[in-house]
């Protein structure tokens, strides 16, 4: 009788076992597919800045940066100021003496 129930009752007594292995299994690799997915995804977007970044620092910045030193400076000298900023500085140092 003993091996009768045990050529019955054990086969299926240790059924869930190798389920619950593979169960375990797939959930690891799951999460290991959606890691991947998630690097992936954050790969693209910081190469996608970078394209950004790079592509407006050549087409925009360096360009306009080439104009302007053909152009010359466009600032005015500190020799020549108008005699509007001159009564300003004027002012400013007639307040600071009060002071």
């Amino acid at each position: 009788m003993v091996d009768a129930v045990a050529a019955t009752h054990l086969p299926n007594a240790l059924l869930p076992l190798p389920y619950l292995v593979a169960k375990s299994v797939a959930l690891a690799l799951s999460a290991a597919l959606q890691v991947l997915a998630a690097a992936t995804v954050a790969f693209a977007c910081a190469a996608t800045e970078w394209e950004t970044a790079a592509a407006v620092f050549f087409f925009i910045v360096k360009p306009v940066d080439m104009i302007t030193k053909r152009r010359g400076s466009q600032e005015p000298d500190g020799e020549a100021i108008s005699d509007e900023e001159r009564r300003h500085q004027e002012l400013l140092a007639a307040l600071r003496s009060r002071a």
